[in-house]
């Protein structure tokens, strides 16, 4: 059950908006058209008004520990998908009175209805469709375009949004993406850990002949020139010999 905090501001009969944010109001928990924008002292009775913040800038959402299962029944676990978004002042009070319905009031943050929810549902068809491998490797990279796009596309069509203009799009900016390498089973991640090992180790080596050929080329140029000098130093004395002897 949802409680307003209204015994708290009881005292409290004037508020500013702070810059990047709006207001919407709540008369005796009905949402009103109204939205309150940074400016001024902003007055209300506590006893039969509440509101809420929402912020119109970018904003980053993090979904924590998403839980699924890959194509080859492997248990995977995305430790968090950041999105970073904006939801424009003049979509406001759309967004916020059509998914309002779906919770108790004041609403609890939209991001739930049409980030949180659809990140998470998308993210456990896509699991389903690969390996862990492919999750982990080859299709990971594609992971954040992937996510972006389909909740670009899940903020235009929404039927809901008709109830309250003639545009059934949530509005909503979709900025960027980030998801975290997913995770998989302990023992998965364990022979993960021993690749990686052998990997590093196998370059490792690599870089160390590469790095001891580069050395003996070197030495060899040095030597090659050492030598070349003393030859023209030998050739130098032997003619100068030579023109001593003619010269007696």
């Amino acid at each position: 059950m949802c409680v307003l905090n209204v015994l708290g501001k009881v005292n409290s009969m004037y508020l500013s908006v702070p810059t990047g944010n709006v207001i919407v109001w709540y008369n005796w928990r009905v949402m009103q058209q109204e939205v309150s924008e940074p400016g001024g002292l902003k007055f209300y009775n506590p006893l039969t008004t509440d509101y809420q913040l929402v912020d119109v800038t970018s904003q980053m959402d993090e979904i924590n520990d998403i839980h699924c299962v890959t194509k080859d029944k492997q248990k995977a676990i995305f430790p968090s998908v950041k999105v970073w978004n904006r939801l424009p002042k003049d979509k406001v009070y759309g967004v916020l009175s059509v998914f309002e319905k779906f919770y108790c009031k004041p609403s609890v943050p939209y991001d739930r209805a049409i980030i949180y929810d659809p990140v998470i549902n998308f993210l456990k068809e896509v699991c389903s469709d690969y390996t862990g491998e492919e999750l982990r490797s080859d299709n990971y990279k594609d992971l954040n375009e992937m996510i972006m796009s389909h909740l670009t596309d899940f903020q235009k069509s929404r039927p809901e949004m008709n109830s309250v203009s003639n545009d059934s799009s949530t509005g909503l900016d979709i900025l960027k993406v980030f998801v975290e390498i997913p995770k998989l089973s302990d023992e998965v991640e364990k022979n993960y850990q021993e690749i990686a090992a052998q990997k590093s180790a196998t370059l490792a080596e690599e870089y160390r002949q590469k790095t001891e050929l580069k050395k003996r080329e070197t030495e060899n140029k040095l030597d090659f020139l050492d030598a070349e000098k003393n030859r023209k130093v030998a050739e130098e004395k032997n003619k100068e010999s030579e023109e001593s002897a003619e010269s007696a």
